[in-house]
């Protein structure tokens, strides 16, 4: 027996539904792909957890990651560019913070479970 004309209606709008939100949770997951990407280095990571604690300026950055001023910069400007960081002028001196809030949310987190004090023993 056969779908009637209604219940066929229906499906269909439902088939379209589920390809709308599949298409916009590939969009979603493009933009979390390029969040990860950006986090993905292990000198970005350290600077984006060392500004989840709070704002800096590059020097605090390159004390703080033992890394050259040259590269502290490339990948501050790597993480202004991915929308990560932003940048404020105090006078002759930019101070960093994390920009995007939701990308702050995540940056707490794995400062929490990752960066900050003494690391998790596993269980036995």
């Amino acid at each position: 027996m056969g779908l009637s004309e209604r219940e066929h209606r229906e499906m269909s709008q439902q088939i379209h539904l589920e390809r709308g939100t599949a298409s916009q949770m590939m969009a979603k997951a493009e933009l979390t792909t390029r969040f990860l990407k950006a986090i993905s280095h292990p000198a970005r990571l350290v600077i984006l957890c060392r500004l989840a604690e709070a704002p800096a300026n590059v020097g605090e950055l390159e004390d703080f990651a033992g890394l050259p001023q040259s590269e502290v910069s490339k990948h501050l400007a790597r993480l202004r560019g991915d929308g990560l960081v932003r940048a404020e002028r105090n006078g002759r001196a930019r101070t960093y913070a994390l920009s995007e809030p939701r990308s702050a949310r995540v940056m707490q987190v794995l400062y929490h479970e990752f960066c900050a004090g003494e690391p998790d023993q596993p269980e036995r």
